[in-house]
């Protein structure tokens, strides 16, 4: 389901990345990837203040909770 998402999402991407061996200026491969690296960097700035905060969550449960757990 998460990679069809993706899919989706970054369908016109996919597009670009197939235009590779179209390139003919300088600019060219800056105009493919950087909607790609741009997505994937708004998606590492939520994905990491949750999984940062999930840590912290079960690090301070109580020894022996189910969120330990044990």
């Amino acid at each position: 389901m998460i990679g069809a998402f993706v899919w989706t999402a970054c369908a016109g991407d996919l597009r670009r990345w197939r235009a590779w061996r179209t390139i003919t200026g300088q600019t060219g491969s800056v105009m493919i990837m950087a909607p790609a690296l741009v997505r994937t960097g708004v998606l590492a700035l939520v994905l990491f203040p949750g999984a940062l905060g999930l840590y912290h969550l079960v690090d301070d449960a109580a020894y022996g909770s189910w969120l330990y757990g044990s």
